[in-house]
């Protein structure tokens, strides 16, 4: 079992996975979503993870950092913060000093590509940033709009139906659910990530 694993995930329930050129296994959580559709992955860095190499995923990844603190090309993606990476990104010199926790959110199931493409756009960093402004979820900001859903951070969930459909992701504790429209949503500790439809 790898070292350093957070206490949001229960490190029994994660699989120990290499990703390609790392030095160190990550720990991997299947959050659900369908292979076709959004998939929906927890992701656990333990301190001193590498993977200096340029391999790219072929499909939007958006994901959350939970805790810790993860570089990725250049960008330091801190906790609470939401990082967009382009279809076809050539993925360079991720890694961590610290135990690292993610939610990652897929477009479809990812596939490794052998490079990655120098063209693709940069990827993007969003912190909550201004006042706090009604989202169909509760008061929150708008952190990045990609793959047909709005990414939010909210401070709690609506008390009532929510009216959209949505994916929440509880940034204190690491609980995620799946949320209907018209369904009342489990009230989860705050900040919440939510992903709603565009």
């Amino acid at each position: 079992m790898m070292t350093g694993v957070d206490h949001i995930f229960d490190p029994s329930e994660l699989m120990a996975h290499r990703l390609p050129g790392a030095n160190l296994d990550v720990g991997l959580e299947f959050l659900g979503g369908d292979p076709e559709g959004p998939y929906w992955m927890a992701v656990v860095f333990p301190p001193g993870f590498r993977r200096p190499g340029s391999p790219a995923v072929d499909t939007a990844e958006g994901y959350f950092v939970l805790e810790g603190e993860l570089h990725f090309s250049g960008v330091v993606s801190p906790s609470g913060s939401y990082t967009l990476i382009p279809p076809g990104a050539a993925r360079v010199d991720t890694g961590t000093e610290v135990p690292t926790t993610a939610v990652a959110r897929f477009g479809r199931r990812p596939n490794w590509l052998e490079a990655g493409n120098p063209d693709a756009d940069p990827i993007s960093i969003s912190q909550p940033d201004g006042p706090a402004r009604p989202t169909p979820l509760g008061h929150g900001w708008e952190l990045a709009s990609h793959d047909g859903v709005r990414v939010l951070m909210v401070e709690s969930l609506t008390t009532g139906p929510s009216p959209v459909g949505a994916y929440v992701v509880s940034l204190a504790d690491g609980t995620a659910v799946s949320v209907a429209e018209g369904e009342i949503p489990p009230q989860l500790s705050g900040p919440i990530g939510a992903w709603v439809p565009s």
